[in-house]
């Protein structure tokens, strides 16, 4: 049996990066031509439906990049891990480490400020669960135990064990916010490619 793809795609004046992907519908080739004409016409009014009710892709369900946006603050955790986070004895002193200049440049780049969390991987996790903060710096890496729990980056950097193991490490964001995802993905992508 053959079959054939219909691609209907949305207009819209909004950023690439939030259009929804073109829908793709599959339909039997031996149904008759009147049903056929009928579905395309069905997904055409659905995709205009699922515009017209504002939907953005990606998105954030929680809102977490436009609350940060808003209140002009990235919420930080750091997780310390030389050396990629560093914390100095005193607990005042904010944290240091190529992951913290990371998101302080992240934060720069949506013109915002950071406010630091120092605190162990679970506790950070636990935290971004809640809603309590934005991201976590701290040497994860893409084979964390906590990938279930949070949503994390691609792999910006590499690093080789002594026993020759390449781990990819990354950053975490609270699971589904993929608006705040896809920004830091594409900041780290920019990024990685100057």
């Amino acid at each position: 049996m053959r079959q054939n793809f219909v691609r209907v795609r949305q207009k819209s004046t909004g950023p690439p990066h939030l259009l929804p992907r073109a829908a793709v519908t599959c339909e039997d080739d031996t149904a008759p031509m009147g049903t056929r004409w009928v579905r395309g016409v069905a997904v055409g009014l659905a995709a205009a439906a699922l515009g017209a009710c504002g939907l953005a892709i990606p998105s954030d369900p929680d809102g977490t990049l436009t609350a940060l946006l808003e209140r002009g603050t990235l919420r930080a955790g750091a997780s310390p891990r030389t050396p990629w986070v560093e914390v100095a004895g005193e607990k005042e002193a904010p944290p240091s480490g190529s992951e913290v200049e990371l998101v302080e440049a992240f934060a720069d780049h949506l013109g915002v400020d950071v406010a630091w969390t120092v605190s162990g991987e679970s506790e950070l996790v636990e935290m971004l669960d809640l809603g309590q903060i934005d991201v976590v710096a701290g040497g994860l890496t893409a084979n964390s135990p906590y990938a279930e729990a949070v949503a994390l980056t691609r792999p910006y950097a590499e690093s080789t064990t002594p026993e020759g193991e390449v781990r990819g490490h990354v950053l975490a964001v609270p699971v589904g916010e993929n608006a705040m995802l896809s920004t830091l993905e594409r900041f780290l992508d920019d990024r990685g490619q100057q």
